[in-house]
């Protein structure tokens, strides 16, 4: 086996065919564990809402927030493989001199901007990060106990 210490124009477009393949692929992926977050938030907001007994929504609560813990673990991970393969693409493109081709997220543009430091991804673990202490307050509360014990809005 040898070993080949400059790539060859070939092998590096290859590479760069590669890393833009997967960087999508994290993309869609990132976007379906989403989807599939808030369907279950709704469906669980949903059935919480018709529930009349305590016993049923007080684990419920606990397991939602359990939920939100994966998915922001999650996300972090999905969002450091993103970084990581959008790094290499910069790499490769700098190394074949195709930067004044090349269009990039505002986020990754070199020199100092908003949009450095408020990233798509930020704002996915911001919103499991509020859902989480949210639930986590109202369950320290005993709300969802005393939500479907008090009356009906009609009934006043």
């Amino acid at each position: 086996m040898t070993r080949i210490d400059e790539p060859t124009e070939t092998s590096l477009l290859e590479a760069l065919n590669q890393n833009w393949l997967h960087t999508r692929h994290i993309q869609t992926e990132r976007l379906r564990f989403t989807n599939v977050y808030a369907m279950v938030v709704i469906g669980a907001l949903t059935f919480l809402g018709t529930v009349r007994n305590s016993s049923v929504v007080q684990p419920s609560f606990s397991v939602y927030v359990l939920h939100s813990w994966i998915d922001s673990n999650l996300t972090l991970k999905i969002d450091d493989d993103f970084d990581n393969y959008f790094t290499g693409l910069r790499r490769i493109i700098e190394r074949l001199n195709l930067d004044e081709h090349m269009s990039y997220p505002i986020s990754y543009r070199k020199g100092l901007s908003l949009w450095k430091i408020i990233r798509v991804r930020h704002m996915f673990l911001g919103f499991n990060t509020v859902m989480i202490l949210m639930c986590s307050y109202l369950l320290y509360l005993g709300v969802p106990r005393c939500v479907h014990d008090a009356p009906a809005l009609g009934a006043l």
